[in-house]
């Protein structure tokens, strides 16, 4: 029965492939190269069928490696396939069927496949047979039609017996003959004698040589048209020359593996197997075999050139653990040559503790062979010719070769790994936080020390479990969705983030943390490192400050108002001067106009009546031009206008003129006195005069009562307006302009006797602000103004918009502040100020005031011309609460 293996992914191709289950097949299924070789480990397998797209030029090198060379290989491909070269030109593919392929092409194709298989191991079997009969060749020799021999030999005396069948007994002679006859036609391989000379002159051959070579043996024989070591390739030829010599000199047989130069001037390898068989004379003869081993030699090159460029050290060995092929990484991770490694043992590459147990491994692992990738948990180490170890990972991979089991075993050398683990553990031994390491699915794989600090569990109580045993039972369900959204886009989370998370200790209790996570990339796994910190600490002084903060805030406030207060104390005199002033011309004038009403209402009406009418007309024109006659002139515009007053009079014969040209600008008459000479010149006209002066005097105090009132209004109005404004939790548009005008009034008293004032108020808009807090700006900035030029100076004050803020200004002509203080100035309970004047929280206050709005206050200053102080504000605030404080 033929055994098939039968290598595709495909479900429905392999079923195609079940329908050849016949009683004259047997199929065996692989869907993967690891799965055919670990088959051909203890099946017989005649053919192998594989679908190309399972197979790649590396992977169907292992699989043909991994098999008999008798084993042909059907290729299942489609039109559009392009396969490498050197697949199409290796013997061991017997067909490539593109598709369309059904049942019965398949089924002649893999029956003729089979029997070429049969053909290859009788082949194998002949020239094995052959070899047993070698020793009888050297016996004798036989003329046979199938062999071309030499005329030299057929003349010979010394051969003539053999070439005629003589030289052996009757009975061996006859079996000799009839086994050769047998088996020359068969042999897949060039029948040779030859003299052991240069030239390796041929005496038999037979025509095989012409399917390799590309000559007839007629060429070769007695050297008649070219030598045969003429065609042995020149780097080759003293070599193989030398090992033939050596072998008859010492009556050995030999094999040998070289190159020819082929008629087509290709190059071709050569098997060779001899031995000596007589001498003739003084040369010996030698018998032999050679074999087309090109295929082998040219699928050896291509899997020792994949080996070379391998990144891990590759070391194959037989079953006896004897070394037989290594790659250049061999050669740098161990520190041996080639030659030091090839046929030693093994255990040569182990340390020592390892080398008794190992054979027994060995030889269990070669009776029930199969892969073995990296990274199998073991903890395994190799030795360096300098005797130093170091850790690797090995894989193991069983191999067939010409029917024996080989194992090539990739080393890696994993000491940079292990370093970088061991100094990774370290790190993490020394975070001050509890980090712990976890796969994609929450399964705990390493912690440090601090975790189990914090959690009180022990490392071995952690790993393998899930991270959601460390979290309380409210958080744990959308805890594993959190960690399955960040495995999907895993990025670096610092601590921090604003999110209220708890843990929960082994003994059940739970606590406030903060957590970073930092993805991290590991033999192609996600991983996650979380760093775990413990802030019940912190919460707790966290709502300590903000307990604390409150009552600064509400401190703050307070001194604030006491500074407000402080400030205002200091204007109690200037204040209660401009109020009593008006409150002093209130009563004055009260009581001189109830004087003169007093005689008015009693005397008035008979003075009246007792007047002559033309006097009482021009009476009447005087009171009324006494009530509309301005009565602005200075002393000085009075004194003169009496003088001139007095001498018109006196030309007009009116009699005491200097006494009632004082009572004429006293009743603010002075201009067309003409009109009124009648009135002067009568006997009365004193007596008029004062009757119309005590007229006007009523008017008088009334305005001055009225313009007192307004003084005293405006100086309540002002500190109303200072004491008691705007002061909600929440900001109003206030007119910066009137808060500065507000204070100026304040200062009134203080303004009037020593100081210029100069104002350049141009702000418009209106800025958002708490107006009791920013008058008191005002109030500080211009008190001391006033302080540093000791009430004698120039104070300016401006107010523009730059763009989104204000910017007040308040210049002083002062002393200015010298260098020790400017940087001190703002500091609390600093000054300048003598004991008494101030405790030095003024400008401390400003400060405060103006930052809480977003603002900001900076001073220029020159020692002898004076300081400017220079406040910015938002107009429209750009923030949440400003605290009252």
């Amino acid at each position: 029965m033929h055994s098939i293996l039968f290598l595709d992914d495909n479900q429905d191709n392999r079923q195609l492939l079940r329908s050849q289950n016949a009683a004259s097949m047997r199929v065996y299924e692989a869907q993967n190269v690891i799965e055919s070789l670990e088959l051909f480990a203890d099946k017989e397998v005649c053919v192998i069928v594989a679908a190309w797209r399972c197979l790649s030029a590396g992977t169907l090198e292992s699989l043909l490696q991994g098999t008999a060379d008798s084993v042909p290989v059907i290729v299942l491909g489609s039109p559009d396939c392009q396969y490498p070269e050197g697949i199409t030109r290796n013997p061991r593919i017997f067909q490539i069927l593109d598709e369309p392929w059904h049942e019965e092409l398949l089924r002649k194709t893999i029956l003729n496949a089979c029997e070429s298989s049969t053909l290859r191991k009788r082949n194998a079997a002949l020239t094995q047979q052959l070899a047993r009969l070698q020793p009888k060749l050297k016996e004798g020799n036989t003329s046979l039609p199938s062999l071309h021999t030499s005329k030299s030999m057929e003349a010979s005396d010394a051969i003539p017996s053999a070439a005629k069948g003589e030289g052996l007994p009757d009975a061996n002679r006859s079996e000799a003959d009839q086994q050769l006859r047998t088996l020359l036609p068969n042999i897949p391989a060039v029948v040779f004698q030859c003299q052991v000379d240069d030239d390796r002159t041929m005496l038999v051959m037979n025509e095989r040589i012409e399917e390799i070579a590309g000559y007839t043996a007629s060429n070769f024989l007695d050297n008649q048209v070219l030598s045969f070591s003429s065609i042995i390739h020149e780097e080759d030829r003293d070599q193989v020359l030398s090992s033939i010599k050596k072998a008859a000199a010492n009556s050995n047989s030999y094999q040998l593996e070289y190159r020819i130069v082929c008629r087509n001037g290709s190059e071709r390898w050569l098997g060779e197997q001899g031995q000596v068989l007589e001498e003739n004379g003084s040369t010996p003869v030698l018998a032999g075999i050679l074999f087309d081993i090109n295929s082998r030699k040219q699928s050896e090159f291509r899997y020792r050139d994949l080996l070379e460029v391998a990144p891990d050290a590759i070391v194959t060995v037989d079953e006896d653990g004897k070394i037989i092929l290594v790659n250049a990484q061999s050669e740098r991770v161990f520190g041996y040559s080639r030659d030091e490694m090839i046929g030693q043992s093994i255990e040569m590459l182990m340390p020592r503790r390892y080398r008794a147990a190992h054979p027994m491994k060995r030889r269990s692992f070669m009776q029930n062979s199969q892969f073995r990738a990296m990274g199998s948990g073991l903890e395994l180490y190799a030795l360096r010719k300098d005797g130093g170890e170091f850790p690797v990972e090995i894989s193991l991979s069983p191999l067939k070769y010409d029917n024996e089991l080989l194992v090539s075993a990739a080393i890696r050398d994993i000491t940079e790994r292990k370093r970088e683990t061991q100094r990774f553990k370290d790190l993490l031994e020394s975070a001050p936080d509890a980090t712990v390491l976890a796969n994609q699915e929450g399964r705990i794989l390493m912690v440090n020390s601090q975790t189990e600090v914090l959690f009180g569990y022990r490392r071995d109580e952690l790993i393998g479990k899930t991270v959601e045993m460390l979290l309380p039972e409210s958080l744990k369900h959308a805890h594993s969705k959190h960690r399955q959204a960040y495995s999907r886009k895993p990025t670096v989370r610092k601590m921090g983030v604003g999110l209220d998370l708890k843990g929960k200790r082994k003994d059940g209790t739970e606590f406030s943390v903060e957590i970073s996570l930092s993805p991290l990339e590991s033999e192609g796994e996600l991983l996650v490192s979380a760093a775990i910190r413990d802030i019940t600490e912190r919460k707790r002084q966290e709502a300590l400050l903000l307990e604390n903060f409150n009552e600064l805030k509400a401190t703050q406030a307070q001194l604030i108002q006491s500074g407000k207060m402080a400030a205002l104390g200091q204007l109690i005199a200037g204040i209660a001067h401009e109020i009593n002033t008006p409150l002093g011309a209130t009563r004055s004038s009260i009581r001189t106009m109830s004087q003169y009403l007093d005689w008015i209402l009693r005397e008035f009406p008979e003075f009246i009546n007792s007047m002559p009418e033309s006097i009482g007309v021009l009476f009447a024109m005087l009171v009324d031009n006494t009530l509309t006659s301005p009565k602005n002139l200075t002393t000085r515009e009075e004194r003169q206008i009496r003088r001139k007053l007095a001498s018109a009079m006196d030309s007009w014969k009116v009699t005491n003129a200097a006494e009632k040209a004082d009572l004429l600008v006293s009743a603010g008459i002075y201009d067309s006195i003409e009109q009124y000479l009648p009135l002067l010149q009568s006997e009365q006209s004193d007596e008029l005069l004062n009757a119309a002066l005590r007229i006007s005097a009523i008017r008088t105090g009334a305005l001055t009562i009225e313009t007192a009132v307004d003084r005293a209004s405006n100086v309540v109005s002002a500190l109303k307006n200072y004491s008691h404004s705007h002061s909600a939790d929440e900001m109003i548009k206030t007119d910066i302009n009137e808060g500065i005008e507000t204070v100026l009034t304040l200062y009134k008293n203080q303004l009037k006797h020593g100081i210029e004032v100069g104002k350049q108020l141009n702000l418009q808009q209106p800025v958002e602000c708490y107006p009791d807090q920013i008058h008191q700006v005002w109030t500080n900035l211009i008190n001391n103004a006033l302080q540093a030029m000791n009430n004698k100076g120039t104070l300016r004050i401006s107010s523009e918009q730059d763009k989104g803020n204000a910017i007040v200004s308040i210049s002083d002509t002062g002393g200015g502040i010298r260098d020790e203080f400017k940087d001190k100035i703002f500091h609390p309970f600093f000054t300048t100020k003598r004991r008494g004047e101030g405790i030095g929280i003024g400008l401390d206050i400003v400060k405060k005031i103006v930052v809480n709005h977003n603002g900001s206050i900076r001073f220029e200053t020159e020692v002898g011309k004076g300081t400017t102080f220079f406040v910015s504000l938002p107009v429209k605030s750009n923030h949440g609460e400003i605290g009252n404080g």
